[in-house]
């Protein structure tokens, strides 16, 4: 409740988004250049940054840089709910989705916002435990928000199997957001795949989607 006192910006990452009547989705994939990743791996080490908060901290600065008018930015994130011996044991899912909501101005550095993202993320998992929902019902209470927190979710995954196989992520055709951004190197490669599902009645054309990855691949390249 501290932290969403005062309302918080609405942030979109396509103008004049509206509620769509399906969650059908598509998928794009593509593979970071080595050289890209090695840098990221420099900056992490230079600036102290992990590699989800450099990737986070770029993903930020674009979708402020198309919503100049909002003093936050907020992404879903996917954070591990296990919190218990015995559910660490059990097979399955406990995974959360909680709203990173991060205050920009464009005077903020690049390490300045990094830091403000690793500072949100400390708060995520301290409350991990409290539902979204609980969240999404006291906004709409006391600032009359009508939908959703954010529009756009982000996850990055480096957990590799220690198998001989190579491993293959596959979508189901749905997603409950317009655009949901994974970064991940789960077969310990020397590059990132970046995987983009996207709500094909927000997005009909896959060239978007191409655009955008590569404006954050020329903020990531401006970063390092």
């Amino acid at each position: 409740k501290e932290k969403y006192q005062v309302k918080t910006s609405d942030s979109f990452i396509k103008v004049g988004m509206s509620q769509v009547e399906n969650i059908f989705s598509n998928r794009v994939s593509t593979k970071l250049s080595k050289k890209l990743m090695d840098g990221l791996n420099e900056l992490g080490i230079r600036s102290n940054m992990t590699p989800a908060v450099c990737f986070e901290t770029a993903w930020n600065i674009y979708l402020y840089k198309i919503n100049p008018e909002s003093e936050t930015i907020t992404i879903g994130i996917p954070v591990l709910n296990r919190m218990k011996v015995s559910e660490k044991k059990t097979a399955g899912m406990f995974i959360s989705t909680m709203p990173l909501t991060i205050e920009v101005s464009e005077r903020d550095s690049v390490n300045l916002l990094a830091k403000k993202v690793t500072k949100a993320h400390t708060e995520i998992f301290r409350h991990k435990q409290y539902p979204y929902s609980n969240i999404l019902k006291y906004l709409r209470e006391k600032h009359g928000l009508e939908k959703n927190l954010y529009d756009v979710m982000f996850s990055f995954q480096n957990a590799q199997a220690d198998i001989d196989a190579e491993l293959q992520w596959y979508s189901n055709g749905y997603s409950e957001v317009p655009l949901t951004m994974h970064i991940d190197n789960r077969d310990n490669i020397d590059t990132y795949t970046l995987t983009i599902d996207y709500q094909t009645e927000l997005f009909r054309d896959k060239r978007e989607i191409y655009s955008i990855i590569e404006r954050l691949e020329y903020i990531l390249e401006q970063m390092i």
